[in-house]
């Protein structure tokens, strides 16, 4: 989820404000010249409001199947992105969540 330091600084809300990408990485590493910055909106066409319903949705999607995701950059909350990628789940089959 969006931290409420990045929510503060770029003056948005931290409810539903969709799943935060600190370290873009693999199937979600986007072609739009940013590494991080980007707020998951939605992943196969299910929405996506925060990280518990993100690895909901994710834990449902096969290995290798093709999805589109869209999502938008702090920076720019006016645009929506939308990007088709492959979901690579065959190094790591079991999604891992760290807490502090």
């Amino acid at each position: 989820d969006l931290s409420y330091q990045q929510a503060r600084l770029y003056a948005i809300s931290l409810k539903d404000a969709g799943v935060y990408v600190c370290e873009a990485a693999g199937s979600f590493r986007f072609a739009d010249g940013y590494a991080s910055g980007w707020l998951i909106q939605e992943v196969d066409n299910q929405p996506t409001p925060n990280l518990d319903a993100f690895i909901e949705v994710m834990r449902r999607i096969p290995d290798r199947k093709r999805v589109v995701i869209m999502y938008k950059h702090l920076r720019d909350l006016h645009t929506v992105n939308t990007s088709i990628t492959a979901i690579d789940r065959h190094w790591h089959a079991k999604i891992r969540v760290a807490t502090r």
